[in-house]
């Protein structure tokens, strides 16, 4: 009997002991946990802010719905007229919207309400058309212009980056704003990765943080290329670009309606900081291209969680 006792208690040690505890397996498991949730803090912590940009707005109708569509950031053509400044694309007259400081005005109104109103991107066509230095032509001249953005925009949070292309990068304009940036502007230079460096380099302005380089096409695909081709094609400039760290910014246009695979490409192969996105040659409105447009987009950043995140205007751009 002894015998059949002592057994029995062998038999009952041997299955208690030889598995762990429940409160280890617990312990165990909560450890894991604690470790992925921090592996992801950590993931998201290096994540990157990325921004969707209404391309073309010139009306207050475009801009409320650029921003009820989830646009982070707008960019407005603006020309210089002598009644002023006006949101103006094709610097006709006729192709004039919005004056300026009106789309200032509400702009800055909808981010006090809280819209997620990043920053304002100026595509200047005619920054040399009056005197900088003439005070009787403020109004119409590139001081102006700093100055209504800075009295309108800035006070309410929103940021911009004033953007000058071709033979706009030269003159009194480029000049003017390239000594005066404060630290809620950047300066924008469109072209390949090599051309712009340079030209940021020959014109003495060396803060990389303010530098943006953007370069593209309405027509997106025609020359996107392979992304990594020596030099020129879209994707590749935009790539090395962003490689070379010269660059606060770099962003690529104009991703319009369904071109998912060039959007997905300027993010995962250039690493772009942002797109255009909207009408290739029209005027912003909430249509069935914008919206798929914006779609493509934000469904790409939420693909990539891990390293991008759609931007806040909590986020400092530069």
């Amino acid at each position: 009997m002894a015998i059949i006792h002592l057994l029995s208690w062998c038999l009952f040690a041997l299955t208690t002991f030889a598995t762990s505890p429940s409160w280890l397996n617990d312990t165990e498991a909560s450890g894991g946990n604690e470790q992925r949730s921090n592996n992801h803090v950590e993931r998201r912590a290096r994540a990157r802010p990325f921004y969707a940009i209404a391309h073309r707005v010139l009306t207050l109708r475009g801009l409320d719905d650029a921003l009820a569509q989830g646009a982070n950031a707008v960019e407005i053509d603006v020309t210089s007229w002598p009644t002023g400044w006006w949101a103006d694309h094709d610097s006709t007259g006729r192709s004039a919207r919005e004056t300026l400081e009106r789309m200032f005005q509400v702009a800055a109104g909808r981010r006090r309400e809280g819209k997620n109103l990043a920053f304002i991107w100026l595509d200047i066509k005619s920054p040399n058309k009056c005197n900088p230095w003439d005070p009787k032509v403020n109004h119409c001249s590139i001081v102006g212009l700093q100055e209504m953005a800075r009295r309108l925009l800035q006070p309410a949070g929103i940021r911009v980056l004033y953007g000058f292309y071709g033979s706009a990068a030269f003159g009194v304009g480029f000049d003017y704003i390239r000594g005066r940036l404060n630290h809620n502007e950047a300066l924008n230079l469109n072209g390949g990765s090599g051309e712009i460096i340079g030209r940021f380099k020959s014109s003495n302005f060396h803060n990389v943080r303010q530098r943006v380089l953007s370069y593209g096409s309405n027509e997106l695909p025609k020359e996107f290329g392979t992304c990594y081709e020596p030099t020129y094609k879209t994707c590749t400039e935009l790539r090395q670009a962003v490689n070379s760290r010269q660059f606060g910014k770099v962003f690529g246009w104009t991703v319009t309606a369904n071109q998912w695979t060039y959007a997905g490409r300027l993010m995962n192969d250039a690493h772009v900081d942002g797109v255009i996105y909207g009408p290739a040659n029209s005027d912003f409105y909430n249509t069935d291209i914008t919206r798929t447009a914006f779609r493509d987009v934000r469904d790409w950043v939420n693909k990539k969680r891990d390293s991008r995140y759609m931007a806040s205007a909590r986020d400092a751009p530069w």
